[in-house]
């Protein structure tokens, strides 16, 4: 059994700060927001569901950015995590303390002391291993843009 899991990257409006959440039982572990597909649901309302049951925030828009077979899923099945890019409406947020342990906006700086493993508060991200560390890693050091 495969379950579907929409993971996603939400950008503040003006695309300066991205939101994370930290999960319980996990101090200073802060990942993308995420959850299960319900059925008849698409990969895009999943992750707009999400958003708003986690961290009260209402999403602008969302696009799919690929996937990843994650073999050690809860309840011993396999996971297919489908990441997401998304743009909230507003940095307005009400966290539900009952779904994740925090959830708050992170400026560049302090997400790149996040990956690099230096953040002052000993913040972290997932590892490379997982597709929550690409789509972090994709806002925080984009890649350059060539031309021909």
């Amino acid at each position: 059994r495969t379950d579907p899991v929409a993971i996603g990257l939400v950008l503040s409006p003006d695309r300066q700060q991205i939101l994370l959440n930290s999960v319980k039982g996990m101090p200073g572990f802060y990942t993308c927001i995420s959850g299960f597909v319900d059925q008849c649901e698409s990969v895009e309302d999943a992750l707009t569901r999400e958003a708003f049951e986690e961290a009260g925030v209402r999403l602008a828009s969302v696009e799919l950015y690929g996937s990843q077979a994650w073999p050690i899923g809860r309840g011993g099945s396999c996971e297919l995590m489908i990441g997401c890019r998304a743009l909230a409406a507003s940095t307005e947020l009400q966290v539900n303390l009952a779904e994740v342990a925090d959830a708050r906006w992170f400026g560049r700086e302090e997400v790149l002391q996040m990956l690099a493993g230096k953040h002052p508060q000993r913040l972290w991200t997932p590892g490379p291993i997982a597709i929550a560390h690409h789509l972090i890693r994709s806002w925080a050091q984009p890649e350059p843009h060539y031309t021909s």
